[in-house]
């Protein structure tokens, strides 16, 4: 079933205008789970690649700026993640900076591997690197 969704973002004016402690309140749609979990997704969600693309090995101050602005700000509260993000840079970044709020997020990790060895072994490195114990959603 495809969702289809007309929201359109506040514009500039309108961000400017709007209180700073203030959150933005997106659509959300409902999730299905194996486990009848009740979940409710914003319909937009972070984009962790953009974490492997930072210039500097040293920018974790950045990735962790972007986090905090995300949920904190704009109420984001998806997170998708891929080892193949910059070779895994993007997790190694993400995984700190979602630590203060990894109880508040849905997080999903993708893996490349189509046999159950290859995707145990990506999981496995997913959460390390994650630096967590769990991931909301394994794809």
């Amino acid at each position: 079933e495809q969702i289809h969704c007309r929201y359109e973002l506040p514009s500039n004016e309108t961000m400017n205008e709007t209180n700073k402690n203030e959150k933005i309140q997106y659509p959300q749609r409902p999730f299905g789970t194996r486990n009848n979990r009740k979940v409710k997704l914003p319909i937009l969600g972070f984009p962790s690649v953009a974490l492997a693309r930072l210039p500097f090995s040293t920018d974790q101050a950045t990735a962790d700026a972007a986090v905090r602005h995300a949920v904190e700000e704009l109420g984001l509260r998806y997170f998708d993640v891929a080892p193949e993000y910059g070779d895994g840079v993007a997790q190694e970044r993400l995984g700190p900076a979602l630590k203060p709020y990894r109880n508040d997020v849905f997080l999903a990790a993708k893996t490349m591997y189509r046999d159950a060895s290859g995707a145990l072994a990506d999981f496995e490195n997913s959460l390390r690197a994650l630096q967590t114990d769990r991931l909301d959603l394994y794809q």
